[in-house]
């Protein structure tokens, strides 16, 4: 997946959820499914995306545990923005602030870059900068790998 071979990705993915639903770990079919419904967004699948995002929430809410529930509202809400459902992804960006758990500084930050965004999309730019700039400062703070794409995105708002 990191190397861009989605179809490779997805053919693996569904390996593995085949094996995590066999032996019944709800954690590792969980994440298998996220990161299903990551892959075949990337492949602009959505709706078969949206699909597994939507059986991610779900099954993250059961079993409780918030940082895989705010991982799934994540991809949930980055699938949104790319269906032009602006409203709906604020409210997912928004319930992931509310889902973290503590000490989810990453997962912070990427909620608010998914608020940021919504509000570029909805022609709020002095928020939508704010909030990028928290985004990336945060992530570049932790190391995080997607510090340079917050900032990126920054550099291509501010020439629009």
């Amino acid at each position: 997946m990191e190397m861009g071979n989605y179809h490779q990705a997805e053919m693996y993915l569904k390996e593995g959820l085949s094996i995590a639903r066999q032996i019944e770990h709800r954690e590792w079919t969980c994440v298998l499914i996220i990161n299903l419904g990551l892959t075949t967004s990337k492949q602009g699948m959505y709706d078969q995306a949206e699909i597994y995002l939507q059986e991610g929430l779900v099954l993250s809410r059961q079993i409780g545990i918030p940082h895989m529930t705010a991982l799934a509202l994540n991809e949930f809400g980055n699938l949104l923005l790319s269906k032009k459902k602006v409203q709906k992804a604020k409210s997912v960006f928004t319930e992931m602030l509310e889902t973290l758990p503590q000490g989810g500084l990453d997962l912070k930050a990427l909620a608010q870059y998914g608020l940021a965004r919504v509000a570029a999309e909805q022609g709020d730019t002095q928020n939508a900068r704010a909030l990028g700039l928290q985004s990336a400062d945060l992530l570049e703070q932790i190391g995080h790998g997607n510090a340079e794409e917050v900032r990126h995105w920054l550099r291509a708002i501010e020439t629009t």
